[in-house]
């Protein structure tokens, strides 16, 4: 598979590097506390957009406080380079990345639509 990676090319190798650095505190502190990892994949991350601006349209319908599509777009693109980047070493390794995790891993196959259409699992 080839990735474009059009969100995680907006930032430096410093940045990412310094981001890793961060969560590498959280690796050590959270993941010993967790039995099992699911995560839920699609075709297309793309989809994250529609399914956000759906959440924010049942907020405002139903008079909650909810995000323009300005602000839509700003929250959800600052979480797009993670997802970019992450999808492809989830799908080989799961969450077990650093040699620290030996949980089991879940991962859901998802539809545009939102529907698990297969799932699979690494031990």
């Amino acid at each position: 598979m080839v990735h474009l990676y059009k969100y995680s090319r907006r930032y430096s190798d410093a940045n990412l590097e310094d981001i890793n650095k961060g969560l590498e505190v959280f690796e050590q502190r959270l993941y010993g506390l967790i039995d099992a990892w699911v995560y839920m994949r699609v075709t297309d991350i793309d989809v994250v957009y529609r399914w956000r601006k759906d959440q924010e349209d049942q907020l405002a319908a139903s008079g909650r406080p909810s995000l323009d599509d300005q602000q839509l777009e700003d929250f959800v693109t600052r979480f797009m380079p993670a997802y970019e980047l992450a999808l492809e070493k989830l799908d080989k390794r799961g969450f077990v990345s650093s040699g620290i995790l030996s949980n089991a891993t879940l991962r859901m196959h998802l539809d545009m639509d939102r529907n698990v259409v297969a799932y699979d699992h690494k031990l």
